[in-house]
C-alpha cells in the first residue's frame, strides 16, 4: 500500500491493518497475566471493531455521498448504525455481564459490539454482492471491492462460527476456535491479492438506464421549478420571462 501510495487513499483501512499487527504484540506481552490480559483483550477488541467499522465506511463513502444527494435520509445511516451498536454494547454490559465487576460488563459489551460490527461487514458485502441498487457502486472500483470482500468473508464466516457455537453448544467448539483465524487469513490473502495490482483507469461511464432515468428526473424537477417561478411572477415580468424562453 505504501509503495503504491494507497495508504493516503485508504488511511482508515491502513490504520486498521497496522493495528491488527501491533495489537498481537501487545496482547502477547501480557499473556501470562490473566486479569490484565482479560481487560486488555476486550479494550483492544473494541478498538479493533471501531477501526473495522471506519474502514468499511471509508469504502462506502462515495456511494453514501451519491445516495445522500438523492435522498437526504441516507446521511443518517452511519449514525444510526453506530447508535445501534453502542446501544447493544451498553444493554449487554448492563444485563448480561461476564462477571460481577466492571471488566465482566466490559467483556460482554465488547463481545456484542464485535458481533454487531461483523453483521455490518457481512450485511453490506451481501447487499453489494447481490447488486442492490443502493449498494452496487461499491464494487465498481477494484480496491474498494477487494477491501469490502475481505471484510465480508471474515464477517460471514466468523459470525457463523460464533452463532453456531452459541446455539448448538460445545460440539462446535472447534468451529469457534479455528474458523475465525482461518477467515482472517482468507481476508488477508484477498487484500494482498487486490493490492498487488493497480487500479484500472477510469472509463467513461455508459448511459445506463439508471443514469438516463436520473437525468430525466432532474430535468423534470427543473421544469416544474421554472413553471412555479413563472406562475408567481407579476404579469409584466411574466411576459418578459415567456419572451426570454
Amino acid at each position: 500500500m505504501i509503495r503504491r501510495k494507497l495508504h493516503s487513499q485508504f488511511p482508515l483501512f491502513f490504520a486498521y491493518t497496522l493495528y491488527s499487527i501491533a495489537v498481537i504484540a501487545v496482547r502477547l506481552s501480557v499473556a501470562k497475566q490473566p486479569r490484565l490480559f482479560f481487560a486488555l483483550y476486550w479494550i483492544t477488541e473494541i478498538i479493533y471493531g471501531a477501526l473495522a467499522l471506519l474502514a468499511v465506511g471509508e469504502v462506502f463513502g462515495d456511494v453514501l455521498e451519491l445516495r445522500s444527494n438523492q435522498h437526504r435520509w441516507w446521511r443518517f445511516v452511519p449514525a444510526t448504525i453506530l447508535l445501534s451498536l453502542i446501544t447493544i454494547f451498553f444493554w449487554r454490559a448492563t444485563y448480561y455481564p461476564f462477571g460481577p465487576n466492571v471488566w465482566g460488563a466490559l467483556g460482554a459489551g465488547a463481545y456484542s459490539f464485535g458481533l454487531g460490527v461483523l453483521c455490518v461487514q457481512a450485511g453490506i458485502f451481501l447487499l453489494a454482492l447481490f447488486r442492490l441498487k443502493a449498494f452496487s457502486g461499491i464494487l465498481s472500483k477494484q480496491h474498494n471491492a477487494g477491501i469490502l470482500r475481505g471484510f465480508g468473508v471474515f464477517g460471514l464466516l466468523t459470525m457463523t462460527a460464533y452463532v453456531t457455537r452459541s446455539y448448538f453448544g460445545a460440539r462446535f467448539e472447534d468451529w469457534f476456535r479455528y474458523i475465525p483465524p482461518g477467515a482472517y487469513i482468507m481476508a488477508t490473502l484477498t487484500w494482498l491479492t487486490v493490492f498487488l495490482h493497480q487500479e484500472p483507469p477510469d472509463r467513461k461511464p455508459s448511459a445506463t438506464s439508471e443514469f438516463v432515468k436520473n437525468v430525466a428526473e432532474g430535468l423534470s424537477r427543473d421544469h416544474e421549478a421554472l413553471k412555479k417561478i413563472e406562475k408567481d411572477l407579476p404579469p409584466q415580468l411574466r411576459t418578459t420571462f415567456e419572451a426570454g424562453n
